[in-house]
């Protein structure tokens, strides 16, 4: 049985990572296709993170778990923001 998971979708070249927010299956590789995109992250430089809370909370209700660097990520978020 497959499962729905939030995780990181690595883009970008050598030394200059990029990231999307993806909603894709468990079992697939990290590289694979996935459902949709939700938000995105930037490592180098200023750290760019963005998110579509909307649509996580779809998915999440849908019964996708996120993978523990997303929660991070987002909980970064949540505390810069409070």
């Amino acid at each position: 049985m497959n499962f729905l998971v939030i995780r990181f979708h690595r883009k970008g070249g050598t030394r200059f990572p990029k990231y999307d927010i993806v909603v894709t299956l468990s079992k697939k590789r990290n590289r694979s296709r996935f459902f949709e995109k939700i938000g995105f992250y930037s490592p180098v430089g200023l750290d760019t993170f963005a998110i579509n809370f909307q649509r996580l909370g779809f998915w999440s209700n849908r019964g996708a778990s996120t993978n523990p660097s997303v929660k991070k990520c987002i909980s970064k978020l949540i505390v810069a923001f409070k």
